[in-house]
Formats: C-alpha cells, structure tokens, sequence
C-alpha cells in the first residue's frame, strides 16, 4: 500500500497521541475543586447509589440550587459506576468530549474539506488552549466541555444540512440540540440564533423555510430536551420557577452572586490568558478564508457567523463568569485551522518538494514552529499540577486518601470544618461508602477520649477537657494533622517520652561525622532521604536494647513514614 493511502490514517493516530496527553495526563491528580465540580461529584455519587435518576440530590434533597437538566451527571454516575467513585471518574466525561470534539473536527475536515489539514490543526489548538483545557471546562468535572461538543455537533450537522439539503443531517443536529439542552438548560440553545442569521443569508438556504421537515425536527429537538423541565416538576415540584429564577431573570437579566462585569469581560479574557496566543490568528484566518471559494470560504463564515453571535450573547448577559466562553473553542480552532492549512499550502507550493520524506520533515518543522508557544502556555495548567498547597478548603481530600493509605483499620474519623465545602462532603460520602465511619463537625464540638480527629486548618483546633492530651498520629506540612485524644495519665504520655528519645537519639547522630558517612551510604544503596535512614538506625538501635516497646515502635515508625 503506497504512503498517500494509509497517511490520513497515520496522521489521524499521531492527533489522537498528540491530544491524549494534555486531556488525559494527570486528570485525577488534583483534588475535586469547590463549588460547581465538588457539588456535581455530590449529586453523581447520591444518583449512584440512591438511584434518583429524574431528579438530581444534594446531601439527600432535591438540588434547587444547580437546576441543570442531569445529563453530565448521568454520565458522570456512569463513569463512576465503571471506574470508581474518584475524580478521574467525574472528570471523564469532559475530557472525552474534547476528545469527541477533535476526531469530529478531522473527520469533518476531511469529508466535507476533502482534507484533513484544517481538523487536524483545529484539533492541536483546541487542546493547547488555555481557557479550554483548564479550569471548568475539559479537565474538570463540570458541564462546559460536554455542552461545547454538543453545541459544535449540533451547529455544524445543521450546516452540513444546508449545504447538502440531506435529511439526516438535519436529525443529528435535532438530536445534538436536545443532548445540549438536556446538559445544560438553555445554555444549550445560544448558538440557535446564529443558525438562524446563516440560513438567511443565501437563497439555497432560505429553502428550508419551505420544507416541512425543517420545521418537523427542529422542533421535536427543542421539545425532546425541553420535555424533562415538565418530567422533573411532575417529581420535583417548583423545579421550573427556579430554573426560570436561576438561568434567566436571575442570571441573565440580573448579576448572580456578584459576578458582574463589563462588556468586554470575555474578549479580555480571551487576549489575556485563555485564547492569548491563538487570538492573533483570527483576523489572519478571516482574511485568508474570505479571499478563497467554495467550500472553505462557506465555512469560513458559518465559523465566523456563530463566533460572533455567540459572544455577542454572553457579553450582554449581566451575569459573566469565566467559563461561559468554552462553546467558542472548537469554532475558533476550526476557523484558525483554514487559515493555517492556507497557509501551509503556500509554503508547499513554494519549495515545490517532490520526495515525500522531505514534505514530512516541511510538515514536521511547521507544526513545531505554528505550536511551540502555545504547548508552553499550557505548562502552567493543571495537567502539571500537584496536590493543593494554598487553599485549605480542599487540603481534605489528599490528606484523607493519604491517611486511610496508611492506616487502612482506621474506620472512623471525625473531621472538623465549618461553612459549605461541597469537596469535603464529597470525599466523605466516598469513604462512608467503603465503610468508614466520617462525621463532620464543628469547631465548638466537644471532643471525646479516643477520638480520632482531622484538621486541615490550624484555626480549626478543637475544644477539650484541659486534663487530656493529643496524641498526633499523622502530620502534614504546617496545616494538616490527625489527632488522637487520650488522658495524660495513659499510653500518650509515654509515646511522648519514647519519642523525645528517639528525637534525641537522632539529633546524636548528626552530629557524629562517622555516624554521618555510614548514614549517607545505607540511604543511597535503599534510595532513600538520609533523614528516614537516620530514624531507622535510631528506632532499631532503641529496639534491640529493649527501650522501645513494641506498640510505640510500631506506631513510631507509622508517624514518621518508615
């Protein structure tokens, strides 16, 4: 089989590795995050396990709050039901719907375009976008990157429709539109308008007006995602008023929870960090594109179209947050990849390459020199990124995986927090689940004699009788401690006293230059930190002359990691 047969495929392969990497790497690492994704985790794993598919839950009641039809939540259940209750499991759904986004962008280009340049570079754009890549949208647990699949596939079926007048592309994008509807509300519907201007602007599409289909299965899409606002009042009665109260007249005609801005919010953000470097090539694709024919240049201006429209709708909206602009990605990406394509072809024709090695060495050199900073730009996003440092508020999750790790019979905990943390209710839900024993509580809460107890804020120490003392069985850092409560009189006194031995023993060695040598190379041979060597040379040394019992031993070397 000659190399031009089986090239789209190996391109197509080398797009899929490309775009894995930045989707999938790392994508359960960071702890859930508060608000919109630890809540979503919350409604996920109550719809799991209490099997209320209509209607989504909140620590055991229905959720008025997020009034978001439940799609991504089934998906996420569904996720979770596979994989786990984890937050790889509640950030998978995204992450594979900007997968979707880009193979459909290839597969698009490629039948449509008869190229699969432009999907290809569309592809590689989308996933080194900051604004999309990053914070709520394709590597979090929330509904943007899964409403913006359904949006592009919806927006460009109906476009492919009024080129090729074919019906069935007119059910896909009916279907996509009720999909998008049922993902996010009528957040799904915003792109609508923008079709609506496309198919006025030329005579071929203005047939549709005529045909009875057009107006057939557009509506049964509408109805079809509509229809589970009048199934979820039947279960959930007010479920509409407050749909009404919190995505239009409170949202949209007014500023929700403070989050106000001017009308340039969105363009701002895009220039300054979320479409930085890609956003110059937008004027340079829409003049490349106009000045071309046929197909590409029809693209060009549905592109542009709902580009325009779409953002022009959410900067009106009094409510802006940072998230509302995912939907605009794989437009732009796609508009962007036109122009590069156009721009690739220029370069092709002027080295006029005959060999096909050296137009694969061209192509190889033209991706590094198009992408080399935007990869850069996305080293600072999540996929890099370790356990929360910062914010104490999400410090529970890491610290509670870490703690049960390494003391597995540990079934109960008291955890002490105040105000709403939807990411420590998540975590706790997940370790009730697996059978322990998690009870929050508050500062004020008395604590009893063998309470174990979490802390993730050093202005979180409980309230106790004066005549005990806290065993500290775990540490972390400066902030996070699990604590033991026992009398002064029992075995915590004397962990202390055989700890202060240990620590003394210690300090001793380092300050032997002999004993100092022979640490450095039993630390090097185990790679290992010379300071976990030193404090097992100190707890064998205490053990073999009989001056550490063996349940302080034990614990001991549980405290400090050994």
């Amino acid at each position: 089989m000659k190399l031009k047969n089986i090239q789209p495929a190996l391109i197509f392969s080398l797009l899929l590795v490309l775009c894995s990497f930045p989707l999938f790497y790392n994508l359960g690492e960071i702890g859930a995050q508060m608000w919109d994704e630890s809540r979503n985790a919350i409604n996920a794993i109550e719809m799991l396990y209490d099997h209320q598919f209509i209607v989504t839950h909140y620590e055991g009641q229905p959720d008025m709050w997020n009034t978001k039809p439940p799609f991504f939540i089934w998906m996420a259940a569904l996720c979770m039901k596979l994989f786990g209750t984890t937050v790889f499991s509640l950030r998978l759904p995204s992450a594979l719907s900007a997968f979707v986004i880009v193979v459909y962008s290839f597969w698009t280009s490629k039948k449509y375009l008869q190229d699969w340049r432009p999907g290809f570079f569309a592809g590689l754009i989308l996933v080194t976008s900051v604004g999309f890549i990053d914070y709520h949208v394709a590597r979090n647990g929330d509904f943007d990157a899964l409403l913006s699949m359904w949006i592009f596939l919806y927006s460009t079926q109906y476009f492919i429709y009024l080129e090729t007048q074919k019906k069935r592309n007119l059910i896909l994008s009916s279907l996509f539109v009720a999909l998008a509807i049922l993902t996010k509300g009528i957040a799904g519907c915003l792109f609508l308008p923008g079709l609506f201007i496309m198919t006025l602007i030329s005579k071929k599409y203005r047939i549709c007006f005529t045909k009875a289909e057009f107006y057939i299965f557009s509506l049964c899409g509408i109805l079809l995602g509509a229809s589970y606002y009048f199934i979820r009042e039947i279960y959930n009665h007010g479920y509409i008023e407050a749909v009404i109260t919190n995505e239009i007249t409170g949202r949209y005609l007014e500023v929700s929870e403070g989050h106000r801005a001017d009308g340039w919010f969105y363009l701002r953000f895009l220039y300054e960090s979320h479409f930085s470097i890609w956003l110059y090539w937008i004027p340079i694709s829409i003049f490349i594109v106009l000045r071309l024919e046929g197909h590409i240049k029809k693209l060009g201006i549905f592109l542009c179209i709902q580009i325009f429209f779409y953002l022009l709708i959410i900067s009106l909206s009094q409510t802006k947050l940072k998230w509302y602009d995912a939907p605009l990605f794989p437009f732009m990406a796609l508009l962007i990849g036109l122009g590069i394509t156009h721009i690739h072809q220029g370069i092709k024709n002027t080295f006029l390459l005959k060999k096909q090695f050296l137009k694969i060495l061209l192509f190889v050199f033209f991706l590094a020199g198009v992408y080399s900073m935007p990869v850069q730009s996305i080293r600072q996003t999540s996929i890099f990124a370790g356990k929360e440092l910062n914010y104490t508020g999400l410090f529970y999750g890491d610290f509670m995986e870490n703690f049960f790790y390494l003391f597995p019979r540990q079934k109960s905990l008291k955890i002490i927090s105040y105000g709403y943390n939807p990411h420590l209710l998540f975590y706790a839900k997940v370790y009730r689940h697996q059978g322990h024993v998690i009870d929050i509580i508050p500062q004020n809460t008395e604590i009893q004699k063998s309470d174990t107890v979490m802390i993730c804020d050093n202005g979180m120490w409980p309230s106790f009788n004066p005549s005990y003392v806290f065993d500290t069985v775990y540490q972390e850092g400066n902030h996070k401690f699990i604590l033991t409560l026992n009398k002064s009189t029992d075995s915590a006194t004397s962990r202390v006293v055989f700890e202060k031995k240990l620590l003394n023993l210690y300090g001793t060695m380092q300050h032997n230059k002999e004993w100092i040598i022979a640490l450095k190379e039993k630390a090097n041979s185990r790679n290992i930190d010379i300071k976990k060597q030193a404090l097992r040379d100190a707890i064998w040394m205490l053990s073999n002359t009989n001056q550490l019992p063996p349940d302080v031993e034990e614990y001991l070397k549980r405290k400090y990691n050994l």
